[in-house]
């Protein structure tokens, strides 16, 4: 299985390095999926980690933590995260394609807005594999980043994501002069 996975990995990355709008709306979609499952452990929630063998004294240096910004938590949810792609698809937006979720959520009431959506099983599958390529390049940095995060005004896509989505940037408008009134 270890071979057919990086088989499937190699032909993803040629396909896949075809579509940069493929490769933001997989950055986005992992870290909206990461952000969702966070927010979803309840915030009491701890888990002790650290030390537990006994001191000298007797007592351990274990320490608890909050669950959802734990290394326990966050590695479990970046080995299946990548599969809630099959909720996301392509949409239209001017001249360039978009990925974002259509599914709703569990707790999410309503219609789904699906104004020029695209539905493909091919792209669901290439958002997949681009999710699981961008979940194993920045894992340590991923975990890291939740662990430590004291800025809640940093959006982990905000910091993650610009190196796949470059070419989604906004177009920078000149300033216009002036024109002098005569």
């Amino acid at each position: 299985t270890g071979l057919r996975f990086l088989v499937l990995l190699v032909l993803a990355c040629a396909v896949l390095a075809r579509d940069p709008d493929l490769w933001c709306g997989a950055c986005k979609g992992l870290f909206d999926e990461i952000e969702y499952r966070v927010s979803k452990v309840h915030p009491k929630k701890t888990i002790d980690v650290g030390q537990f063998r006994l001191d000298p004294e007797g007592k351990t240096k274990a320490t608890a933590v909050k669950y959802a910004r734990s290394e326990t938590f966050l590695t479990e949810v970046l080995e299946t995260v990548c599969l809630e792609m099959k909720n996301y698809s392509e949409f239209q937006e001017g001249d360039r394609k978009v990925y974002r979720r259509y599914q709703n959520r569990p707790e999410q009431k309503g219609p789904l807005n699906l104004k020029d959506f695209g539905w493909s099983v091919d792209s669901q599958d290439n958002l997949r594999l681009a999710c699981d390529h961008i979940s194993a390049e920045l894992s340590d940095d991923i975990v890291e980043f939740y662990m430590e995060e004291e800025d809640k005004n940093t959006k982990a896509h905000d910091k993650f994501c610009p190196k796949f989505c470059k070419h989604q940037e906004p177009k920078k408008k000149k300033a216009k002069k002036d024109k002098p009134d005569l």
